[in-house]
């Protein structure tokens, strides 16, 4: 039957093509073998054929495959790590404590009082509240209490026991002087003595010399340092205070400045200093500086720090003291009666206020976790915080609520804000950070790795515990 088809076939092929079969025996030979091939065998050897085509390319797709998985794994796991777990923050309330450790109750206050001054404040220098106010930002003539700022960027620039010529030009300024001689040589430390306690304005422009070369540049110091501070409705065009056109600030103003300069040991050495000689060449006696705050003689609370006076000016005073916990910095321009009034407002101060102090620098919070391997790094807030509030409002001032992440994604770094507290209520509050404490890098591909499998455990088990009740 097959012989028979084979037959059938050849004759067609043969016709087709135009040619005998007796003509072409090789040609009729080969195709005979052919056509006698089984089909299976043919099926078989077709399908080799094209198995060892496609071979190359099978190892290439399986390779693929496996790469992309490996990709995505690796992808996942970093996502995973990196990932700051579980995304919560927890709430945190913190008790303010009084001088002592004890919980204030608070009281009635007295009446703030009526400065007969054109402008005039007082502030809690530590806290930098203002606890009374009046006229504090109108800009004013300050007379010598400039002087505080002349000492101040001296002595960031200066040590005491640097030696100054004295100059022509400094010897002649005149009004009120240190009876400084041209030709002569002083310590900082001495010029100093003179500045603050004679109010020499020979002084001033000694120390204006030495520090900044020359009195204009010193004055542009003295003005750099003042924005520095805050201190924006300030200029200066001399380092003595006479009045000049261009000369002015703020009480406001002046008590930054003049808080700033309490901060340091030498200035208020000085300023709370009464007497103070050294030495007069030429003379049989050395020259004595007796300090013109009378307040240090008067008010026993006193610590500083610098009287002014000029027609422009009329009477200043910048007046510091210090009672129990806590120091005031008052400030009085422009007044005929400045001792009292700037004793008025210190008293005030001390009477109606109290200083609250909120112990975080001891507070100790859970660890936060960065990302989904296992690290921690401890939340501070860097110091305590105290706030200074009249009695009548303790109850506004005796808690801070905040809140602080429990998880962040890495990297971590020391001082990332991760929480704040925020204390007070109405129309003061303040509010904290809370920061890291140290670093955490992002993890390297071995940790990684382990936190993709850890992680995808946790995953299962939270899957199986839901599918499973009661497990």
């Amino acid at each position: 039957m097959l012989e028979r088809k084979n037959r059938r076939l050849r004759r067609k092929i043969e016709d087709s093509r135009g040619f005998p079969r007796a003509s072409y025996p090789e040609v009729s030979n080969r195709l005979d073998q052919t056509l006698r091939t089984p089909f299976r065998e043919s099926r078989t050897s077709h399908g080799r054929r094209r198995g060892q085509r496609g071979s190359p390319k099978a190892p290439l797709r399986v390779t693929t495959t496996i790469a992309l998985i490996a990709l995505f794994l690796c992808l996942l796991s970093t996502i995973l790590s990196l990932a700051g777990g579980e995304n919560r923050t927890l709430s945190l309330t913190v008790l303010a404590q009084g001088p002592k450790g004890e919980l204030p109750q608070p009281k009635d206050v007295e009446r703030a009082p009526d400065i007969a001054a054109k402008a005039a404040i007082l502030m809690d220098p530590l806290t930098g509240e203002i606890l009374y106010g009046k006229n504090e930002r109108e800009r004013l003539p300050m007379a010598s209490t400039t002087k505080i700022m002349t000492a101040l960027v001296v002595l960031e620039r200066c040590s005491l026991e640097e030696r100054v010529v004295i100059t022509e030009e400094a010897a002649r300024v005149g009004e009120s002087s240190g009876w400084l001689s041209p030709g002569e040589t002083l310590t900082v430390e001495q010029l100093l003595y003179a500045l603050l306690l004679q109010s020499g304005n020979d002084a001033a422009v000694a120390l204006a010399n030495h520090a900044g070369g020359s009195v204009r540049a010193f004055v542009e110091m003295m003005n750099r340092r003042a924005e520095e501070l805050g201190a924006w409705d300030t200029q200066f065009a001399n380092p003595h205070g006479l009045d000049q056109e261009g000369h002015f600030t703020t009480a406001y103003d002046l008590a930054l400045i003049s808080s700033k300069a309490m901060q340091m040991d030498a200035f208020r050495r000085i300023v709370s200093t009464r007497r103070y000689e050294i030495p007069w060449p030429g003379h049989p006696h050395p020259r004595v500086y007796y300090n013109k705050n009378r307040l240090l003689t008067s008010y026993p609370h006193t610590t500083g720090i610098k009287t002014g006076y000029t027609l422009k000016a009329g009477r200043c005073l910048v007046a510091s003291a210090a009672k129990g916990d806590m120091e005031l910095i008052s400030v009085v321009l422009h007044s005929d009666d400045y001792w009292n009034q700037s004793e008025l407002l210190l008293e005030y101060g001390f009477s109606n206020f109290v200083r609250l102090y909120f112990r975080l620098a001891s507070l100790r919070l859970p660890p936060l976790k960065v990302g989904n391997c296992p690290s921690g790094v401890g939340v501070v807030t860097g110091s305590d915080f105290p706030v200074t509030v009249r009695w009548d409002r303790v109850n506004d001032y005796m808690f801070a609520d905040g809140y602080f992440k429990t998880g962040i994604p890495y990297p971590a770094r020391k001082g990332d804000e991760v929480g704040r507290l925020r204390i007070g209520r109405g129309e003061t509050e303040f509010e904290v950070p809370l920061f890291l404490e140290g670093d955490i890098p992002s993890p390297g591909p071995l940790k990684r790795a382990w936190c993709f499998v850890t992680h995808t455990m946790y995953l299962a088990w939270k899957v199986i515990k839901a599918l499973i009740p009661g497990l």
